[in-house]
């Protein structure tokens, strides 16, 4: 799916935080939005589902007005993964079927703990897991609702690498089957080096470069 920006502008009372913002993640299964803090990269995001709405412009999906979705339908087809996993204190299926019961959705749960690295992990509470484990449970109570976007909002930020990279070796195979679209905030280097993927470079809320940005920071020597 192709997410489009078409010359938006986002403001929180009289501060702009995105200005004139134009970008198209293309035929990308994944897409990168990179840059420092406050740059405007989770303010972008929470105006695709809706969170938040645009001041001017226009926000597409496959060339459709996010404005032409419902909120509720929107935000089914939208997943977002927050920096800090949302969970309820409680057992990793009730937070899981949670979501889908609220849709009116069935699930093979086995199959989705699985596909996610948490096997046999239906009954454990989510208070005694580890961070990278929780982030992975926010990832499956997301994917259960079968959202064809997702947006991650510096979701290993607070993990370990060695955590981070696990969660990016999870994202990588969720996108291979072309049936998901990620777009990926991150302001670390070496995260973005390691997932490889075109993005956009957002710099005080204006989109300052779109493309490899590898090989664009590399060029600044960043």
């Amino acid at each position: 799916m192709t997410i489009e920006f078409r010359k938006v502008q986002s403001a929180k009372g009289e501060k702009s935080i995105l200005i004139d913002v134009s970008f198209s993640t293309g035929n990308a299964p994944l897409f990168m939005v990179f840059g420092d803090s406050g740059a405007g990269k989770t303010a972008l995001l929470r105006l695709i589902n809706r969170l938040d709405e645009v001041q001017s412009g226009e926000v597409l999906i496959d060339g459709r007005s996010i404005q032409d979705y419902p909120p509720v339908g929107l935000r089914k087809k939208v997943g977002m993964i927050f920096q800090e996993p949302r969970l309820l204190e409680a057992t990793v299926e009730y937070n899981i079927m949670f979501a889908v019961k609220y849709h009116g959705m069935t699930l093979d749960l086995p199959r989705l703990l699985d596909r996610v690295g948490l096997a046999g992990y239906a009954l454990r509470n989510t208070s005694d897991l580890s961070g990278g484990e929780k982030q992975r449970v926010a990832i499956a109570r997301a994917l259960a609702v079968n959202p064809e976007i997702l947006l991650m909002d510096e979701p290993t930020s607070s993990l370990d690498e060695r955590s981070a990279i696990a969660i990016e070796d999870l994202l990588l195979d969720l996108t291979t089957d072309g049936n998901l679209n990620v777009l990926f905030v991150t302001h670390d280097i070496r995260q973005l080096k390691r997932l490889g993927a075109p993005g956009i470079f957002l710099s005080k809320g204006r989109v300052v470069f779109q493309g490899d940005l590898t090989t664009y920071l590399e060029g600044r020597h960043v």
